[in-house]
């Protein structure tokens, strides 16, 4: 990981859900134990070499033959034509940008949680010295009182 940070400079993104996958505009780089498994370079700024190691032990597979009854899930194309996978890498860059956009608000909760912290503390603050004050007005009118009729 710090080899690769070396390398590519911080990421720009890391999530909390997924601190092994790191992000460089689209593309992205996870880590398994600490060292790289594969990478995406959508964006075609990662300055890795060769194909990504899942991409090259995919590769490797043996070939299995299509299982005789295929059920197709709602959610898949019918087939991959450049259309289909198009779309789907569509759904994948909305999906990311809809994570991206649900981190922004949960950052942005937390830092109004911690503003709203901040001014609790400043309201809590000016109680204090408001009651100071009132105390050494309320003493000040005491040893007033007391000074009258002496």
């Amino acid at each position: 990981m710090d080899e690769v940070e070396a390398i590519m400079g911080s990421a720009q993104r890391i999530t909390r859900e997924n601190p092994d996958l790191w992000w460089y505009q689209s593309s992205n780089i996870a880590f398994t134990n600490g060292r790289v498994s594969h990478w995406n370079d959508a964006s075609g700024n990662l300055k890795a070499k060769g194909a990504s190691p899942a991409t090259a032990a995919a590769r490797s597979l043996p070939t299995v033959a299509p299982p005789t009854t295929y059920v197709r899930p709602s959610y898949a194309p019918a087939h991959f034509s450049s259309d289909g996978m198009a779309e789907m890498e569509r759904q994948s860059m909305l999906n990311d940008i809809k994570k991206m956009h649900r981190d922004a608000e949960w950052e942005a909760s937390m830092r109004d949680m911690d503003q709203k912290r901040e001014l609790y503390e400043i309201q809590s603050q000016q109680r204090q010295i408001q009651d100071e004050l009132e105390r050494q007005r309320s003493d000040f009118e005491y040893e007033r009182q007391r000074a009258m009729f002496r």
